[in-house]
This record gives C-alpha cells, structure tokens and sequence, in this order.
C-alpha cells in the first residue's frame, strides 16, 4: 500500500517542520513538529531519557477518521522542546 497524499497544503515555510508518520494500522498522516515536541504536544520521554539514543518517545493519536489508535513514536524533537 503506497502511502496516502500529503493531509493538506503546506506553506514551504512549514514543510520542514512536518512528518509523516504511519500508525499500527497503516494509516499515514502528517504531523507537525513544533506541536507534538513541545511539552503539552505529547513527549513520553526525552531524549535523555532513552538509553543509547538521540530520538524522543513521542504519544500520538491516529487522525484517520474512526482509527483512533494511541501509539508511541522515537523522533529527533531537538529544537523543538520547550526550554527546562
């Protein structure tokens, strides 16, 4: 299965802070950066936190209509966490 279009248009400036991500049923959709890497976005564990790796745990919910599905995700989110 080919991975859907882009959810919507983005501004270039924009482009860049967005990823697509593909939830446990397959569903792909664009999410942006600069909202699930702050602290009220969604991050389980920081950086820091995750042994041996660069990437953040971030807690998404598929945006499919009806999926619904809650999953984790490892990310690079640095630069986009709120200052501590």
């Amino acid at each position: 299965m080919s991975p859907k279009p882009i959810d919507r248009v983005f501004n270039p400036q924009d482009k860049q802070h967005m990823i697509p991500v593909r939830c446990p049923n397959g569903h792909v959709h664009h999410y942006d950066r600069r909202t699930i890497c702050t602290e009220t976005g969604g991050v389980v564990r920081g950086a820091e936190a995750v042994p041996r790796s660069n990437l953040d745990e971030v807690w998404l919910t598929c945006l499919e209509a009806g999926c619904c599905v809650e999953f984790v995700v490892q990310m690079d989110c640095a630069g986009y966490r709120a200052p501590r």
